[in-house]
């Protein structure tokens, strides 16, 4: 058993979002492709994680765009 499965639904594990800016081309898929609908663009075009909490964990951590 891991640690969300033994959890309630209401207190499960969220994701911590990052994103590292360094390595971003400013391309735009990862606000695509998001499921969960996390990000918003700043006004540079750059990715911003915006909603981030309620955001289940899945152990996966995005790193550039």
């Amino acid at each position: 058993m891991n640690a969300t499965e033994d959890r309630a639904p209401e207190t499960a594990l969220t994701a911590h979002v990052a994103l590292d800016l360094e390595l971003c081309k400013v391309c735009g898929i990862c606000i695509e492709l998001c499921p969960e609908g996390v990000f918003d663009r700043d006004k540079l075009g750059y990715p911003v994680a915006a909603r981030s909490e309620g955001v289940p964990a899945s152990g996966k951590t995005l790193v550039g765009a």
